[in-house]
């Protein structure tokens, strides 16, 4: 479905030219960019970008839960379209194509359990919006070519405007200022205090809303915002949070739909994640630009979610009702109960998605339910709803999320940052894994970091050795925990000496 355009055909010849042939683009000048907005990639362009946040917020989720065990860098599947790096996946797939990839994931035979019929629902939720925005792609791809060959005045403002002045929200936040200067940033705003409206009678103090805001330069040199992580603390009532805007320089912003959709529940005393998407805001950054937030609707509610591992407990919910038959050596229906592995795979616990969840559906079938002895009594189904609501957590802590990478220290670039979300650290630890995926570390001391402005850490040392020359390796550095803080923290990394190196991944471990 991808490539039955020219301009798709287009995409994957000069992914293709990029991958493979690096003298591929002195024989095909015509498709370089004049200037005008087009580009020798289109996705990397403007059109480009709208479609990649697209598939951050569809097929991304998917493919990184159901393919990740081959369809990654290094791995043995054909196309990366897996990869956690979402510009990465992004490319892979779009070279890859659609249709063969949902061709693949329907199929019994290719990757079962991970492949089959078991997800055609996520697939059939997915195809309408990505269709849109594929339709988006082609025609903005088509107007830049055609303002490419016949320039002319500048356009007027169209009527569908990116920018509009006023949303119907039930509160927007007060204007912070981005500060544009290429490094990741938290903007974070306590709803009782820093609220420009506030129509939901509700007592904020010590609610706080929060994202990660950093500059993107493309490979065109176009630059733009990009934020992501929006999250949401809870004081001491849990809520639940609708509908998510952005206004930019004090109006809202309309393209993209990441932040939009979300709906998200939140325990008291608790944070969770709005949105696993990433927005693109097309708009040249200036470091005079402001961010705010609109919310379409915050309510207080009754939500306490148990854990994976309160449900599996012996006097858990699934631990007394489910384990006699799905647990053991060979469990009912091919799954044990405690596996979380397999009832997410299997697509029985869907996150976020009761009704498209098998597990809690036959809880609520009164002609077929599960366990067969008869329904549950409401408390109990409550529970596991609720579970499945808060995004049916697996319990495991959390991953920590980077934004700025990959990061490139050298001469011509001495020093950048990272931003390092979603950290939790237990009380009982005084060590930190720093886990680092670098290019070329192949000298000792080539570079440094600093965690949260504490003193710096010499990075390589005994690792960096000759072995290490242009490939990617793991490195793992153990840092004091009291240099590190819950949510968000920033590590500056500083180039010191050779010809450089390339931070690529950024993780923690305890």
């Amino acid at each position: 479905m991808l490539y039955e355009s020219n301009v798709r055909a287009k995409v994957a010849f000069v992914l293709l030219c990029g991958f493979l042939v690096a003298g591929c683009s002195a024989t095909h000048e015509e498709l370089k960019s004049d200037g005008s907005g087009g580009s020798a990639n289109p996705l990397t362009n403007k059109c480009g970008l709208s479609l990649e946040q697209t598939f951050a917020s569809s097929y991304h989720g998917l493919l990184k839960n159901q393919c990740a065990g081959c369809h990654v860098q290094g791995g043995v599947g054909k196309g990366a379209f897996a990869d956690s790096n979402v510009a990465t996946a992004f490319s892979q797939f779009m070279l890859t194509g659609s249709d063969f990839v949902r061709t693949r994931a329907l199929d019994p035979v290719h990757q079962p359990p991970f492949t089959g019929p078991v997800n055609q629902p996520a697939i059939d939720s997915i195809d309408p919006a990505w269709n849109d925005a594929v339709a988006t792609f082609d025609s903005c791809q088509a107007d830049l070519e055609r303002d490419n060959r016949n320039p002319g005045p500048s356009p007027t403002i169209p009527e569908d405007d990116p920018i509009v002045e006023k949303i119907d929200v039930d509160l927007e936040t007060t204007a912070k200022t981005i500060a544009a200067n290429g490094s990741p940033k938290t903007l974070s705003w306590n709803l009782g205090n820093e609220s420009a409206v506030n129509s939901t009678g509700l007592n904020l103090s010590n609610v706080r809303l929060e994202v990660d805001v950093v500059v993107f330069t493309s490979p065109t040199n176009e630059r733009s915002y990009q934020l992501s992580n929006p999250r949401l603390r809870a004081a001491g009532q849990a809520l639940r949070l609708r509908y998510l805007e952005i206004l930019l320089n004090g109006q809202y912003y309309q393209l993209g739909s990441a932040f939009k959709t979300s709906d998200r529940r939140v325990p008291a005393n608790q944070t969770r994640q709005l949105s696993t998407g990433t927005l693109i805001v097309n708009e040249t950054p200036n470091s005079n630009d402001t961010l705010a937030l609109g919310v379409g609707e915050i309510t207080e509610i009754d939500f306490n979610p148990p854990s994976f591992q309160q449900l599996v407990a012996n006097n858990g919910v699934f631990g007394q009702n489910c384990a006699g038959c799905h647990g053991g050596g060979n469990p009912s229906a091919g799954f044990r109960i405690a596996n979380y592995a397999e009832i997410t795979g299997k697509f029985l616990v869907v996150p976020f998605e009761p009704q498209l969840s098998q597990l809690y559906t036959r809880m609520n079938d009164t002609i077929n339910p599960m366990p067969a002895s008869g329904i549950l009594p409401t408390a109990s189904r409550q529970q596991v709803l609720d579970w499945i609501l808060d995004g049916a957590p697996s319990g495991a802590a959390p991953s920590a999320s980077a934004s700025g990478l990959p990061l490139e220290l050298s001469a011509n670039n001495t020093e950048g940052n990272v931003l390092v979300s979603n950290i939790n650290i237990p009380n009982s630890i005084s060590t930190v894994n720093l886990v680092l995926t670098v290019f070329d570390a192949d000298q000792a001391a080539e570079a440094s970091v600093s965690i949260n402005g504490n003193a710096a850490i010499t990075l390589y040392s005994d690792d960096g050795i000759a072995d290490n020359d242009m490939v990617s390796t793991t490195l793992t550095f153990p840092t004091p925990a009291n240099q590190w803080r819950n949510g968000s923290n920033t590590l500056t990394f500083r180039y010191i000496t050779t010809a450089g190196s390339t931070i690529e991944r950024v993780q923690v471990s305890f």
